[in-house]
């Protein structure tokens, strides 16, 4: 793989850990909604379908960042930062299946979303 391969898939890769991280910050209001209003009717409504929409973001987000893993293994001997990436990767892929629902925990999984995110940027610019 050539790095600009690397860069395009990059790019997907950083487009879906944003929207998923957008989706569960956004999550984090949740659960002061049903503290005032509720967890019935509507508001339960919407926050299980938001839930469930951020479920998904997070798995096309693994989905993208495997990919990105694989086409970058080729290039870590060659290249230490990309090595150094894939393992950090590695080490915090747990939170792509972490429980989203215990608020507790999605602070944590955010903080290691935008690590990935930073990291992700910074390997995409120096292979630019």
């Amino acid at each position: 793989m050539t790095d600009n391969n690397l860069l395009i898939s990059g790019e997907k890769v950083l487009s879906k850990l944003k929207e998923a991280k957008k989706m569960l910050a956004d999550s984090k209001t949740w659960g002061f909604r049903d503290l005032y209003f509720g967890s019935g009717g509507f508001t339960g409504y919407s926050k299980n379908s938001r839930l469930e929409m951020t479920v998904n973001a997070l798995d096309e987000a693994e989905e993208s960042l495997v990919c990105l893993m694989k086409e970058a293994e080729c290039l870590s001997k060659e290249n230490p930062k990309v090595g150094e990436y894939l393992e950090y990767v590695e080490s915090k892929m747990d939170i792509f299946t972490s429980e989203i629902s215990d608020m507790g925990k999605v602070s944590i999984i955010l903080m290691n979303m935008e690590e990935i995110i930073s990291r992700t940027q910074d390997l995409l610019s120096s292979l630019s």
